[in-house]
């Protein structure tokens, strides 16, 4: 009895992992995709899956096997680096960025699609209220987005992808695309930046696992298997439907309309007014999941750096209130000067994935901090370009790494550093023998 308890709790808590990689921005840029890959719509789902689903649910699976994630990184990257790379993603990524956005496009896209009389600012309000409410217990906000929110929105999603898989809209078209529908809906899936939330939420979902009596290890690495591979069922349908959909709009729009319209456009094209009000609904689910997801793991990393001298449900509503006021002070200004941080940093977390997929090989941690160290300049070089328009030297130099230009740029500063830092590690080990 016990056991079918807990697969049904695993049940939740994939759709709990679903829901939170699945924000409002995951919800309208694939129809975009779609429109530019036309009759090669297949391949370039099979892309986005690859990299912008599959990629991030290896990480928090592989997160899950490990004993204790964390204190494998305090231990071996550094405790000060690993917790000032948490803090800054949670704040900047999470707080400033992410979860304000979510309050408005919840907003603009959801609520007033539905009832354009609804004043922003009143609207803003009572979004965050909800987010507060969610968020009041660390063990209560992964169960509430998995047996409240999620099954709510998964059902209107399916049925508005389904309802164009009967019924499509139109037959994709040729868009001249050819083999690389693949790679850029690869590159695109990569570019969203959703590995950062395994990262920054793995004390959440490892934390909801192992509540549910799931010891660290092996035992709570197989349950975090299976509600991955629930996510993953109910992600690749719904980016797959979401593709297909946008191509079916080839001959109806064009990819100068924008993500949000194409979306709207072609929903209401789909299931007339009720769709599209059914739209609205779901994009409000999206964001409020993601906001709920992010703002749990952002408290709870505050929570335990300040020790418990100050309660987490304090902590949860001030930072419920900062994205409030962002959301309604100027996120787009905002936005300007924070998002490059978070690109640049995102190369930072894409190294910290490979250096656990390579630690039962790794020579000694000094090639760990050799190449997380390079990749941390290299990063900064980026922000530099971004910030400071007049630095040419910076800008060539950066520009010449190769892969640059496809976003993989990072790759070889990573290489660099870690051969420097084994063959360092190695020779110091040599010395003191």
């Amino acid at each position: 009895m016990k056991e079918k308890k807990n697969r049904f709790e695993l049940l939740f808590i994939g759709l709990a992992f679903f829901a939170t990689y699945f924000g409002a921005g995951n919800l309208i840029f694939p129809p975009m995709l779609g429109l530019e890959d036309g009759n090669q719509w297949l391949p370039g789902a099979l892309g986005l899956i690859i990299s912008g689903v599959a990629l991030p649910l290896i990480c928090i699976v592989i997160f899950g096997y490990m004993k204790d994630m964390e204190q494998w990184m305090y231990d071996h990257l550094g405790i000060k680096y690993y917790k000032a790379y948490l803090a800054l993603m949670l704040v900047v990524g999470c707080q400033l960025c992410a979860v304000p956005r979510t309050g408005a496009v919840g907003i603009e896209l959801g609520v007033q699609s539905i009832s354009s009389s609804v004043p922003y600012v009143i609207a803003v309000i009572i979004y965050f209220i909800v987010v507060i409410f969610f968020t009041k217990t660390e063990e209560s906000a992964l169960d509430h987005i998995g047996k409240i929110l999620t099954p709510l929105m998964v059902i209107i999603l399916f049925i508005l992808v389904v309802k164009n898989f009967i019924s499509p809209v139109d037959t994709p078209v040729d868009t001249g695309i050819g083999g690389g529908a693949f790679l850029h809906s690869l590159l695109t899936g990569y570019g969203t930046g959703d590995l950062i939330v395994s990262f920054l939420m793995a004390s959440v979902f490892l934390g909801s696992v192992q509540a549910k009596g799931y010891k660290k290890g092996k035992e709570c690495g197989n349950a975090t298997l299976k509600a991955a591979i629930i996510a993953l069922i109910c992600l690749a349908f719904i980016y797959g439907g979401l593709l297909y959909l946008g191509a079916c709009g080839g001959s109806h729009f064009d990819p100068s309309i924008g993500n949000a319209k194409l979306l709207t456009g072609l929903i209401e094209m789909s299931g007339g007014s009720l769709a599209r009000q059914a739209l609205g609904v779901a994009v409000t689910l999206a964001c409020l999941t993601t906001a709920i997801g992010e703002t749990t793991a952002t408290s709870q990393f505050f929570y335990k750096e300040f020790k418990g001298k100050i309660k987490y449900r304090y902590i949860s509503i001030f930072w419920a209130i900062v994205s409030m006021c962002v959301s309604l002070v100027g996120l787009n200004k905002l936005l300007a000067i924070i998002s490059p941080m978070f690109t640049a940093f995102y190369a930072v977390g894409l190294s910290l994935l490979l250096i656990i997929l390579l630690r039962k090989v790794t020579p000694n941690d000094t090639a760990n901090r050799g190449a997380l160290y390079v990749v941390t300049v290299f990063a900064v070089a980026e922000l530099l370009i971004a910030y400071v328009p007049n630095m040419p030297v910076v800008s060539t130099v950066v520009h010449a790494i190769p892969l640059q230009t496809n976003g993989f740029g990072w790759i070889v500063p990573f290489i660099v550093g870690y051969v420097a830092g084994a063959v360092i590690g190695m020779s110091k080990k040599k010395a003191e023998a």
